[in-house]
């Protein structure tokens, strides 16, 4: 039996070193950490995650990107994400059917064994929150198109 190059590669996990970013390029969408964010005018990380079962979405801010690659044969991205909780009090929508997102209640976390803060970047889409001016932890969800025209399937570190 002929067992395929990815198969191999994937038994063997992932190489030691991983690499670690403040902001990158994937298919046309920008995504930054907070951290890069931080005092800028333009936002690149907030994410949306989409459910294909039931069409629920978890709503997160970026805090790490992280590539790791597989013996040179492919790359994962992985996102560490602050997700809002997904209950009434974390999401909800107002009379107008905006999202409001309150990211003063977080869920997956990392604190317990079975949090997972980690998503896969094809998993999810850009969006930005816009803050309330009325409660400062609550943030309005609008979501984007890529700013470039160009659809291609590659990435770059910026």
């Amino acid at each position: 039996m002929l067992i395929s190059e990815e198969i191999k590669a994937l038994a063997k996990g992932p190489n030691k070193l991983a690499y670690r970013y403040k902001g990158l390029l994937i298919n046309s969408y920008i995504f930054h950490t907070k951290e890069r964010d931080e005092g800028k005018k333009t936002q690149n990380f907030g994410v949306v995650n989409t459910t294909e079962i039931g069409n629920f979405s978890y709503y997160g801010k970026i805090n790490d990107i992280i590539e790791i690659n597989y013996s040179n044969l492919f790359k994962l991205i992985l996102f560490k994400c602050d997700w809002a909780k997904t209950s009434l009090t974390g999401i909800k929508k107002d009379e107008f059917g905006y999202t409001i997102v309150n990211f003063s209640r977080l869920i997956h976390t990392g604190q317990k064994l079975q949090d997972d803060p980690f998503v896969f970047s094809s998993q999810v889409e850009t969006i930005f929150y816009i803050q309330d001016a009325k409660n400062m932890n609550c943030n309005y969800v609008v979501r984007v198109k890529s700013r470039d025209a160009l659809d291609c399937n590659i990435s770059c570190c910026l």
